[in-house]
């Protein structure tokens, strides 16, 4: 068992996750704002913490961005070079997951950075964990695409040993050459928001979690944590497990046989229903992923599917709305992306509507709260309607640009019983 050639052995990569199906987006998002620092309204992502470049901080020559993530067809990864993402999606498989075997939707790319000065790479980590694209950010460590389905655990404390597939990944964590420069990633996002660098002296607390969708028997996700704890301690004589008072998390995602394997890098974050953003010492399993920290999206309907906003920030990407265009979302919900696009696109009319009262309520509490806190860009309107999306009240070639999740039928309201019913949303729009 070892790690593919084409994967990078040292030096700092970032192991990024976002919605499956949207990588290609990513990293013309990336490449855009990664090759063309100097003008990151490129990436239509008008923000003031996008990414800077100094007159003291010139990125070096030989400076690069490489790309790797798995296509949809396989597991297997694969590399793409800066110049080949602009035609990317003109060979990209389009498989799916396969729902019903427990494969999720969830995408990772590999992001390698050579040649980077460490305060130009301070810049890259703050673009990235504040342009809100990535559901995480890890520091990458290793990953495998073999990894056996049968495993087991056997004995306890000292005397714990592993077999199998879990047995694989406590390797895969030990062996990893990346320790130093993942650790070192880790240090520099723990500076860029003041927070409380990893102890120099004595021991540092930290704890393994892992995701794990597919076919696996004869372990849990609870040994597949503790076989990768036990591979970090192994690597890392610093390392001791506190499962709250931790100062590092080493992450992973077991899917089927492709496993992957990080720091998770970005403070825990929470917020409650009116806003507030609260964190501290309190530690959650659930805790909101970096990339869809908004504080202006902070309420639920029960019951009712909310897309994450970085999923509705990578579908806005795709669409590109341009200033003066009207954006509607005629199954709007809570009015993620609606929301989404009046905060980072400038001069657009963003409509969203929905037929459940609960979700227009609540799309109207995001919508005046984004404006309270002026998260609003210049010249860009927010609107909520309670319309059924078969019968839009808008006039005929009104709407530019229509960016939505469309409603899972067996969780919404729909009438089944007329076929013709149903029809009459998609030919409304």
């Amino acid at each position: 068992m070892a790690c593919r050639s084409d994967w990078p052995e040292d030096g700092p990569v970032l192991l990024l996750l976002l919605a499956r199906g949207l990588e290609d987006v990513a990293i013309h998002v990336l490449h855009r704002c990664l090759e063309s620092a100097q003008r990151p309204e490129s990436a239509h992502l008008h923000s003031e913490r996008c990414l800077e470049t100094t007159a003291t901080c010139p990125r070096r020559p030989e400076a690069s961005v490489s790309y790797l993530w798995p296509p949809l067809a396989s597991h297997r990864w694969t590399a793409l070079s800066a110049t080949q993402a602009e035609d990317a999606d003109a060979r990209w498989p389009c498989a799916l997951p396969k729902a019903e075997e427990g494969e999720a939707f969830v995408g990772k790319v590999l992001l390698q950075l050579s040649g980077f000065a460490s305060c130009q790479r301070r810049h890259v980590l703050r673009y990235l964990l504040h342009c809100g694209l990535f559901q995480g950010i890890l520091a990458f460590l290793t990953a495998a695409d073999d990894i056996q389905s049968q495993g087991a655990r056997s004995g306890r404390g000292s005397e714990t040993s592993f077999h199998g597939s879990l047995r694989q990944l406590e390797e895969l964590v030990a062996t990893s050459p990346r320790w130093a420069a993942a650790r070192q990633l880790h240090r520099e996002v723990l500076s860029l928001d003041g927070s409380s660098d990893e102890r120099s002296t004595g021991k540092t607390r930290f704890r393994a979690s892992c995701v794990r969708d597919g076919q696996h028997k004869g372990f849990r996700s609870q040994d597949a944590m503790a076989a990768m704890g036990a591979g970090a301690m192994v690597a890392n004589e610093d390392l001791e497990i506190d499962l709250y008072g931790y100062e590092l998390e080493v992450f992973g995602f077991l899917s089927g046989q492709l496993f992957a394997c990080g720091l998770w890098l970005g403070e825990e974050w929470r917020v409650n229903p009116r806003g507030e953003i609260y964190g501290g010492a309190e530690r959650n399993f659930h805790c909101v992923p970096v990339g869809d920290r908004r504080a202006y999206l902070p309420h639920d309907v029960r019951n009712l599917p909310r897309l994450r906003p970085s999923t509705a920030l990578l579908m806005l990407n795709m669409a590109g709305p341009r200033p003066g265009e009207l954006l509607l979302d005629p199954f709007g919900g809570v009015g993620t992306i609606a929301v989404e696009a009046a905060c980072r696109f400038p001069a657009l009319l963003c409509i969203s509507s929905d037929k459940d009262p609960s979700a227009c309520h609540t799309a109207a509490m995001h919508c005046q709260l984004a404006k309270k806190m002026g998260r609003l860009q210049p010249g860009s309107r927010l609107e909520t309607r309670k319309w059924d999306a078969r019968k839009l009240k808008l006039e005929d070639r009104s709407v530019d640009l229509i960016v939505s999740d469309l409603p899972f039928l067996n969780r919404c309201d729909f009438d089944f019983d007329s076929g013709t019913k149903w029809r009459r949303g998609p030919w409304e729009i």
